[in-house]
């Protein structure tokens, strides 16, 4: 792409990763396994069952809900702007405060204006490796390599 002819604003389709579904379900199944193993002992098979079947359904239902307010498309803007939209909230713009990068996966640290900072998790099995790259490489440039805080 030529410097004359490029889009101020890169658009990002972010699709559903396969590698974090596998490690949420892996959680649900230790956390439920945690639980009646513990519980069995103590307070019998059946009631630690039903203690461990409840909370796998939480949890559940709780990664549910936190896929339906995940973005699903990111607009990087040139001034360092990323508008972000979901299947329940509207287009929202933030302002980058950071990024972290490590292999498999981006975090973008977004700042809104009243103050208070949200993570985004961007896996790379969410975009194509060359949407993946491009994205990283606008976070280097925009910006500033931080810890951030989840």
């Amino acid at each position: 792409m030529s410097a004359g002819t490029a889009d101020p604003h890169m658009r990002f389709r972010l699709a559903c990763s396969k590698r974090l579904k596998y490690l949420q379900a892996g959680f649900i199944c230790a956390a439920g396994s945690a639980i009646w193993l513990v519980a069995a002992p103590r307070l019998g098979v059946w009631f630690a069952a039903g203690t461990a079947g409840l909370t796998v359904v939480w949890l559940a239902w709780r990664v549910c809900l936190a896929d339906l307010q995940a973005p699903c498309a990111l607009v990087a803007q040139a001034a360092g702007d990323v508008s972000l939209r979901s299947g329940t909230r509207v287009a929202r713009t933030l302002q980058l405060a950071g990024y972290v990068q490590w292999p498999g996966f981006l975090v973008l640290e977004l700042a809104p204006a009243n103050g208070r900072r949200e993570s985004v998790l961007v896996m790379s099995d969410a975009l194509d490796p060359t949407q993946f790259r491009a994205l990283a490489a606008w976070g280097r440039r925009h910006g500033k390599r931080a810890a951030v805080r989840f």
